[in-house]
């Protein structure tokens, strides 16, 4: 069983339209937020994952041009990256 986060990816970056985002995670509840380089959260989704590989598609195209960063927490277990959105 997986008890972190791993083989985490953020395809493409930089993003236009859509993001998916493939790891590997334990089963449980889980929260992608993207926050702005000033801190600001712009998007929070919750959701369940299954034990081993897990995909997650989110929409950009309502988010304007720039850095942002995401994190992805499951359970005890986090990822923080840099995503660019170019449109």
């Amino acid at each position: 069983t997986v008890s972190t986060i791993e083989n985490f990816q953020m395809i493409p970056n930089p993003a236009s339209r859509d993001l998916t985002l493939s790891f590997n995670a334990p089963q449980g509840e889980s929260v992608v937020q993207l926050t702005d380089l000033a801190g600001k959260k712009v998007l929070e989704k919750k959701f369940s994952t299954t034990n081993g590989e897990n995909k997650l598609l989110l929409s950009l195209e309502d988010f304007d041009n720039g850095y942002y960063i995401l994190n992805l927490s499951c359970g005890n277990s986090m990822v923080k990256d840099r995503l660019v959105i170019q449109h």
